[in-house]
């Protein structure tokens, strides 16, 4: 399950293939459209082996969420997201949207992001020692991905450690 973030921050540094391992990825039709605005969507065509299934979320869903995330503010794709979330438990959530994963986290869900995507991909040596650095490195200073000072201090600390 993805919300826009993690693909769209991926594909302004072109390593939407770390995504292989979340394959087949399911999004709802605001996603979708996000992407799509944003001209994210023949990138994700063109790097993945398998196409996103693209999920309608229903009023109702919609409406469940609203209510069970009241207090957060989130965006209707944040909530049609969290619909399908629900819909499909258990399964991993890929958002780089805090507040969603604060939501989401406070029912039980896992949340990863583009910054632990890029971890895991080397983890499963999908990505080397220099691979991991670089995209570190221009997630950070090419993409659009918003990240504090302290978090970017801790991301910096977290490759040193895993790189060294």
């Amino acid at each position: 399950m993805t919300d826009t973030g993690p693909l769209l921050h991926l594909a302004e540094i072109a390593r939407l293939p770390v995504l292989a391992s979340f394959e087949p990825l399911t999004m709802p039709t605001e996603v979708h459209n996000e992407l799509g605005r944003l001209g994210a969507a023949p990138l994700l065509a063109a790097s993945l082996a398998v196409a996103p299934t693209v999920a309608t979320v229903s009023a109702a869903e919609i409406a469940a969420q609203v209510q069970a995330l009241a207090g957060y503010r989130l965006s209707a794709a944040d909530l049609a997201v969290a619909a399908l979330v629900e819909r499909c438990r258990p399964c991993i959530l890929l958002t780089d949207d805090l507040e969603l994963r604060r939501a989401t986290a406070a029912h039980g869900q896992p949340a990863v992001g583009s910054v632990g995507l890029l971890f895991r991909a080397f983890g499963d040596n999908r990505l080397d020692r220099d691979g991991l650095e670089s995209a570190i490195d221009d997630l950070l200073n090419r993409s659009t991905l918003y990240l504090s000072r302290p978090f970017r201090l801790w991301v910096l600390g977290e490759v040193a450690k895993l790189t060294a």
